[in-house]
């Protein structure tokens, strides 16, 4: 994903989100003809360009190349509303101590796990250091290789801002036990139980919610919910995309109108 991009993406949510009860499934919707859940890449610009009308021809561009690198001409809803809503300027020294803290829980999990034994292991002449490929190697064996190359590289960076290659025992340890695990995003409860879901509390709250993954518990039963609503909340929830703990979809009644 390019910083191009990001930018982009980030500077059009704030534009919708300053303006309030935007509805971004509407927006893309009024192009999408065929009903489909996608549009071409002239549908796309004049989308971004009815949020934010100054943006430039090379950040549209950018936008377009990240959703359709092959340049097919298709772009999905769905994937384009997740990034929507999860783009951040890069932050790498970000991105690594979120990388951290997810290191620092599962390698807590693990019944008898030492760091020091987990990377003597890749320290060959016991010199106390390890390179860049064997700290990959002790990362993905903590993560069971659930990590991505993006958030690997952040952590490299981290250990090694120098690029030098080297990275020693003790700087790792230290670093490794000050990030707190509480620095985790903490998220939110939403409980909305036995009560009618209209089709805009859901585009405009639940969604960007899900997608932002700022739900730990998602209590949505016994409710009154229509289609188009029960079907953007399943693909919110496809693929695990938003991370909930806890979901309660029970009892609800689809189909009413939203």
């Amino acid at each position: 994903m390019s910083d191009a991009a990001v930018r982009t993406l980030v500077k059009v949510r704030e534009h919708a989100e300053a303006e309030g009860g935007f509805n971004l499934k509407a927006a893309f919707a009024k192009f999408d003809v065929d009903g489909d859940g996608s549009i071409s890449h002239e549908e796309l610009t004049t989308v971004l360009l009815s949020i934010v009308p100054d943006l430039a021809y090379d950040q549209i561009l950018a936008v377009i190349s990240m959703f359709d690198p092959n340049h097919d001409g298709d772009i999905a809803y769905v994937e384009f509303a997740h990034t929507f809503y999860n783009a951040e300027v890069n932050d790498n020294t970000l991105k690594a101590r979120k990388a951290m803290v997810r290191i620092r829980k599962m390698a807590s999990s693990k019944r008898g796990f030492h760091l020091r034994e987990a990377f003597q292991r890749f320290d060959k002449d016991g010199d106390g250091s390890v390179s860049h490929d064997e700290l990959k190697v002790v990362i993905n064996d903590i993560l069971q290789g659930d990590i991505s190359e993006e958030e690997m590289v952040a952590v490299i960076e981290l250990f090694d801002p120098d690029n030098d290659g080297d990275i020693k025992y003790a700087e790792f340890r230290d670093l490794f036990y000050s990030i707190s695990v509480d620095q985790e995003k903490e998220r939110d409860v939403c409980d909305h139980r036995g009560k009618d879901i209209d089709d805009d509390y859901i585009e405009i709250s639940l969604i960007p919610h899900l997608m932002r993954d700022e739900y730990s518990h998602l209590l949505l039963s016994n409710n009154n919910i229509s289609d188009a609503g029960a079907e953007e909340i399943a693909m919110a929830l496809e693929g695990d995309k938003a991370h909930v703990s806890v979901i309660d979809l029970r009892n609800n009644k689809i189909g009413v109108k939203g």
